[in-house]
Order: structure tokens, then sequence, then C-alpha cells
């Protein structure tokens, strides 16, 4: 009886209540695969534990962009 009360999808009819179950459905279905590839990035990413630690241990947010250009020169070549 309290539900009743507070939940508006007792008003619903059976037309209406089907078509929020294919709404939910849809849902549920998207973030399902919204999950699935969030979990393949972190998997890909699995190998760089390491090295996230090590910067995250290492430097400090002042020292980020500083890292940053010592990175992209690295990887770009002009390394000394």
């Amino acid at each position: 009886m309290f539900a009743q009360d507070v939940d508006p999808i007792h008003k619903l009819s059976i037309l209406e209540l089907k078509k929020e179950v294919i709404s939910l459905r849809k849902q549920n279905k998207k973030l399902y695969l919204e999950k699935e590839a969030m979990i393949t990035e972190v998997e890909k990413d699995q190998r760089y534990v390491d090295i996230f630690e090590l910067i995250r241990d290492r430097i400090g947010s002042r020292d980020k962009n500083e890292l940053k250009n010592h990175l992209t020169r690295y990887f770009n070549g002009i390394h000394k």
C-alpha cells in the first residue's frame, strides 16, 4: 500500500509498463557495453601500473607540467 502511494509506476498502464521495460532493457544493455569497454581500457593500461605508481609517488602536482614537457621531448626524439 505504501509503495503505491510513493512510486508512480503503479499508476502506469500495461502499455506504458511494457515501454518502460523496453527502455530499461536498452539502458541496461548500453551500460553493460560501456562497462565492458571501460574494463578493456583498464586491462590495457595494467602494463603501465608500475610507471603510474612511480610518477604518482615521486612527482608533485607542481612538477606535472615539467614532467609532461620532458616526456614530450623524449618521445619526439629531442632528448639528450
